[in-house]
Order: structure tokens, then C-alpha cells, then sequence
């Protein structure tokens, strides 16, 4: 690889004349942990240094596995934390918890629309376009935040909502 290199460096059109090397060229080949490098200059002259390569170790924290997340912090993360998690995690074990979480919270998930709605109370602080209370809220992801929901509120809408038993996390019997 170095000798091709050398004569390309020499002469781009192959002709291997050594009128064509440039003012100063570096060649490095690293061989193990040894790296020659090697610089022509005008008058043809070879100068070469002998660079040892450090090996690098890494600190012990890089292979050390991070704490295992418990289902009890969950309780403590933000709202937009939950729903990041069961928006990024689909068909994950985090996804059913983050969901039974926002369960606990009086979140519920619309199965039709995909969308988490909660029943508005005076603390909620969402109003919607006309300035009434609405009286569900959802949680809009594309905007990543509560709004008042304007939609149609029949008995099909709640229907649409998962049960707790649909929510709760299950693990198989064995």
C-alpha cells in the first residue's frame, strides 16, 4: 500500500519520474503499534520518525451496566416523561407500564383516535378556543402538550377508552 501510494505521489500520471514530487508529502503506515512516517521533500531528501502508539484503556464506569429502571419510579417521572416513554417504547414492557402509570393518573387511552384523553377538572387550567372548560383534556404529540379537547363527547367516545384490566400489566402463567 505505501509503494502505491509513493507512486502516486510522485506522479499522478503514473510516468514513476520523481520530478513530480510535491514540496512536501507525508506518508504515516501504522504497522501494530508502531507508525512510520515518512516526508519527501523537493530535493528528494527521506526523512523518517518512528511514532510509538499508545494503547488507550478505558475507565471501568464505560463496562459497568446502568441501574435497572423500577417500576416504582415511574410514579415519580413528569407526565411528559410517561407519555415519551410509551410513545418511544412501543410493544415494550416500559411502553404497559408508563400506560398503567398514566392509568393511575386518570389518563385514559382512546383506542380509535390513539390518543390519551383525561376528564377536565378546574386545577387542569386548559380552556378551550371558545374559553369554556372542556371537558376532557387530551395530550396532543404533536405539540407535546395538554389540550382541551373539542371533539364530539357521545357515549361511543367513552367506549372507545381501554379498560383498567386492558392496561394493568399481565405476565404470563407459567
Amino acid at each position: 500500500l505505501i509503494t502505491r501510494i509513493t507512486c502516486m505521489l510522485r506522479d499522478p500520471m503514473q510516468t514513476k519520474s520523481p520530478e513530480y514530487i510535491p514540496s512536501s508529502v507525508t506518508v504515516v503506515a501504522i504497522t501494530g503499534t508502531i507508525a512510520t512516517t515518512t516526508t519527501h521533500h523537493a530535493q528528494n531528501t527521506r526523512h523518517v520518525r518512528r511514532i510509538t502508539l499508545r494503547t488507550q484503556q478505558l475507565p471501568s464506569c464505560y463496562f459497568m451496566q446502568p441501574p435497572a429502571l423500577k417500576t416504582g419510579h415511574l410514579s415519580k417521572f413528569q407526565l411528559e416523561t410517561l407519555f415519551y416513554i410509551f410513545y418511544a417504547f412501543p410493544k415494550d414492557v416500559l411502553q404497559a407500564y408508563a400506560a398503567q402509570e398514566l392509568y393511575t393518573r386518570e389518563w385514559r387511552y382512546h383506542t380509535d383516535l390513539k390518543l390519551w384523553f383525561k376528564r377536565a377538572g378546574p386545577t387542569d387550567g386548559v380552556a378551550t378556543s371558545s374559553g369554556s372548560t372542556p371537558q376532557y383534556l387530551y395530550f396532543d404529540i404533536n405539540s407535546w402538550e395538554r389540550r382541551g379537547f373539542n371533539g364530539n363527547m357521545n357515549q361511543n367516545f367513552t367506549s372507545g377508552f381501554l379498560s383498567e384490566d386492558d392496561v394493568r400489566v399481565q405476565f404470563p402463567s407459567s
